[in-house]
Parts: structure tokens; C-alpha cells; sequence
């Protein structure tokens, strides 16, 4: 949860920049197919969460989608870095597009580990020298 955090904080903090990795960025699943999955893979843990969030009403449902939240953002710019062999982080990508402050960072054959693969490559050290103005 990570980057769906890293994009909420940010957006609440009214940060200057965003960069988040593989992040989600709706909650719960909004594509019955992941839920379909998890039950056929017997993932419970998943399950359970998801259940949890569906049903308790004392959850502040806005924060659900980031979607609505970052295209009203013009102040944050937003850096989301993702893979496009993974389904699922292709489909968070994907629900980002087209936002004015979002600028979407692609990766083939990397899987989730999008952030492994720009720390090995060293990119992942430009990034953050070039976020704190040190470049």
C-alpha cells in the first residue's frame, strides 16, 4: 500500500511531487475478475480485506478511487512507475491516464518490481536526486 499511500498523502499534503511505484490507485478491486481470482486462488488474507473494506460504513469511501481526488490536484505533480507485464498494475496505470498532473512511467518485463529494476539500473537514484533538486 505503499504508493496508493504515497499518492493520497501527497495529494492531502499538497506535496510539489509524487513518485509512486506499482502503486494502487482505487480500493477495493473495482474489476470482479480480481475478486473471481482470489477466490479460485483461495487467497483468504486478500478476501478478508476485501470484504472488509465493501462492508464497513465508518470507511470515508472518497478515498476508494484516487482517480477523482488527483484530477481536481494542479498543484501536485504526480509520477507513477509501473509495469506493463502485470495485470493488475497495468490496470492501475491505465485508470490514471488521461489526468494533467499524472505522468505515467511504463516498464516491460519487469513484473511488480518496478522499483528493484530502477534501483539495479540506477535510475532509481536520478529520480530521487532530480525530486530534491540535487541534480
Amino acid at each position: 500500500m505503499g504508493g496508493y499511500g504515497a499518492l493520497l498523502f501527497g495529494h492531502m499534503l499538497q506535496a510539489d511531487e509524487v513518485h509512486a511505484f506499482s502503486p494502487q490507485s482505487f480500493l477495493p478491486s473495482r474489476q470482479g475478475r480480481h475478486l473471481w481470482k482470489a477466490m479460485l486462488a483461495r487467497s483468504w488474507p486478500l478476501l478478508r480485506k476485501q470484504a472488509m473494506l465493501r462492508l464497513d460504513r465508518q470507511l470515508d469511501r472518497r478515498y476508494f478511487d484516487l482517480r477523482p481526488l488527483l484530477s481536481d490536484d494542479h498543484s501536485t505533480e504526480y509520477h507513477v512507475y509501473f509495469g506493463m507485464d502485470n495485470e493488475l498494475d497495468l490496470a492501475h496505470g491505465r485508470h490514471l491516464a488521461g489526468l494533467a498532473t499524472v505522468h505515467l512511467h511504463a516498464f516491460e518485463n519487469v513484473g511488480h518490481h518496478v522499483a528493484r529494476h530502477l534501483r539495479s539500473t540506477g535510475e532509481l537514484d536520478r529520480i530521487l536526486l532530480k525530486a530534491m533538486a540535487f541534480d
